[in-house]
């Protein structure tokens, strides 16, 4: 036995279990109180004019029919004195390309038309 002198003794092993079980549980409970927080936030509701303008924001201006139809349901909601006479002339240009069988894209001074009476309803709300 006097010659195994270099077998050291035991070594004590630091135990972080209970760490890693509390971050754990801190980060679950972190997770539910975000949750409680969202559900419990008041949800912003669109008014009809809101709706409205994101639907004609997200609207293509490749398709032209698409525009003209989207233009005429949600339009109306958007005009008032101010911009009356920008949606009239709009609304004539775009006519003619709801009765096309074929999808066309605006034409530049319609596109330009578009984004003016977007841009000025956007100020309002």
């Amino acid at each position: 036995m006097e010659s195994l002198k270099d077998i050291k003794g035991l070594v004590i092993i630091p135990d972080y279990s209970w760490m890693v079980f509390l971050s754990i549980i801190l980060c679950i409970v972190g997770i539910l109180g975000w949750f409680l927080w969202k559900m419990k936030s008041p949800q912003k509701v669109l008014t009809p004019k809101e709706e409205a303008l994101v639907f004609l924001k997200t609207v293509s201006m490749e398709d032209a029919k698409e525009c003209a139809y989207a233009l005429s349901q949600w339009g109306a909601l958007l005009v008032d004195d101010t911009n009356k006479a920008q949606f009239e002339a709009l609304q004539e240009k775009l006519s003619y390309y709801k009765y096309r069988s074929y999808e066309a894209p605006l034409k530049v001074k319609e596109k330009v038309l578009w984004q003016q009476f977007l841009g000025m309803n956007d100020a309002d709300i």
